[in-house]
């Protein structure tokens, strides 16, 4: 991995009462594989983040012992364990899987932020262009007509800046439920923005409330692989159906 992320909470942890287990345990975040992973020597870590070895040693001591005041119960509060009881190198970050997957999410969250932000100010700028003020060159033109004019032009053009932006997880769970629905909105999700949010053949997803509801009509949607295709299959057909006039 190219970098890791650090929770705020490790400085709240009995972890940072020992400064370099704390240090040894950033370290070994940042050098680790995508499922925790950190399959090197003590040698290894020393000559890759420069520490004094006398201070890697201390800190994958004291990170493999138990902890009662861990917030995790996982391997007895455990922050790392070895890969293989037979040798001294080579562990795993015990709950790097969790705090990988709230990192996930929050970025997910960030960006649709980010693009709601955007298309708000889209919009914003498109309404200050079309709607003339009092000092535009325009007094030919009778004021109340010069207002539905711009009602017109401006709803014409929120539609067309108007962006598709993908669920998280939750979001499709609760609109499924709000519809009498069960969905798992990971499975969900993780389909459609694997295939770029394209229902097939370059058609891009315009409303994937439309598409959780399809899955609801066709009884599709506990996760399962086969299922997931089939909602999505029936989806494509109705759009192209809808194309084709059908």
């Amino acid at each position: 991995m190219f970098y890791g992320k650090i929770f705020e909470q490790i400085y709240e942890s009995s972890v940072c009462e020992d400064w370099k287990a704390m240090v040894v345990f950033q370290q070994l975040i940042v050098l680790s594989d995508q499922d925790g992973i950190v399959d090197m020597t003590h040698e290894s870590i020393q000559r890759r983040t420069n520490l004094p070895i006398e201070i890697i040693e201390h800190g994958l001591t004291e990170l493999q012992k138990p902890d009662k005041r861990s917030r995790s119960s996982l391997s007895d509060g455990r922050r790392i364990v070895l890969l293989d009881d037979h040798r001294d190198w080579g562990w795993y970050i015990v709950n790097y899987k969790i705090y990988r997957d709230k990192a996930t999410q929050a970025e997910r969250n960030e960006k649709r932020k980010l693009q709601m932000r955007e298309q708000r100010a889209t919009e914003k700028a498109l309404n200050k262009q079309t709607c003339p003020t009092s000092s535009d060159s325009v007094t030919d033109v009778p004021h109340q007509k010069r207002k539905e004019q711009c009602s017109t032009d401006t709803e014409k053009n929120r539609k067309k800046v108007k962006r598709f932006v993908p669920p998280t997880p939750e979001e499709a769970t609760e609109y499924a439920k709000s519809i009498g629905f069960k969905l798992d909105g990971n499975h969900f999700v993780d389909y459609y923005a694997a295939r770029g949010w394209e229902l097939g053949k370059g058609r891009k997803m315009k409303d994937w409330k439309a598409c959780v509801r399809t899955w609801k009509n066709n009884g599709h949607g506990n996760g399962s692989q086969r299922e997931t295709k089939s909602g999505a299959q029936q989806w494509l057909e109705e759009q192209e159906s809808q194309s084709a006039g059908i």
